[in-house]
C-alpha cells in the first residue's frame, strides 16, 4: 500500500524540512510519495543545497512545487 504524505512549507528553517523529510525517508514502509507544497517564492526550501540533493537523491517519491501563497493576484 502507497502512502502519499503531503508537507507544507513556508520559510521554514533549511535543517527543520531536512528532518522532516529524514523522518520520512527512515521510516521501514518504504512504499510512499511526499508532496510538497511550499508557499514562499521568495526563500523556497529547494533554494538550500541539501534540501535539493535530498530531494534529487529520493527521484520519483518527492514531487515538489512552489506557489506564492494566497488568492491569485488577477482577484
Amino acid at each position: 500500500m502507497k502512502f502519499s504524505i503531503l508537507m507544507t512549507t513556508y520559510n521554514n528553517p533549511t535543517d527543520l524540512v531536512e528532518k522532516s523529510l529524514m523522518s520520512i525517508v527512515n521510516q521501514t514502509h518504504q512504499d510512499f510519495e511526499i508532496l510538497i507544497g511550499d508557499g514562499d517564492v521568495n526563500h523556497p526550501a529547494i533554494g538550500s543545497p541539501a534540501i535539493r540533493n535530498l530531494i534529487e537523491s529520493l527521484g520519483e517519491k518527492v514531487k515538489y512545487t512552489c506557489v506564492k501563497d494566497g488568492p491569485p493576484e488577477n482577484e
